[in-house]
């Protein structure tokens, strides 16, 4: 796994948008911990704009969600650790 480019811009009031992406390997449906980076993301208020992969033939599999969002931007950076820390590392 590993967290892809992420750009939080500071904005007026606390806000701030981010978009970004994290890449790890897997199934998009069955037993890994890409369902539960998707939940935690959504669940902070970031909007998981699409999940796909790359490349077709390598092993394992890359996949990709990338999110973006506006909001406050400690919320946002809690919800991107939480999100990258749902993923056992070297998955």
């Amino acid at each position: 796994m590993r967290a892809g480019p992420a750009a939080v811009q500071p904005a007026v009031g606390g806000q701030a948008p981010i978009n970004g992406d994290i890449v790890m390997t897997g199934n998009l449906m069955t037993g890994n911990e890409i369902p539960d980076v998707i939940d935690t993301l959504r669940s902070g208020g970031l909007d998981v704009v699409e999940a796909h992969n790359h490349i077709l033939d390598d092993q394992p599999r890359p996949f990709s969600p990338h999110f973006s969002s506006v909001g406050d931007s400690l919320t946002l950076a809690t919800t991107m650790c939480e999100a990258i820390s749902d993923v056992t590392p070297g998955t």
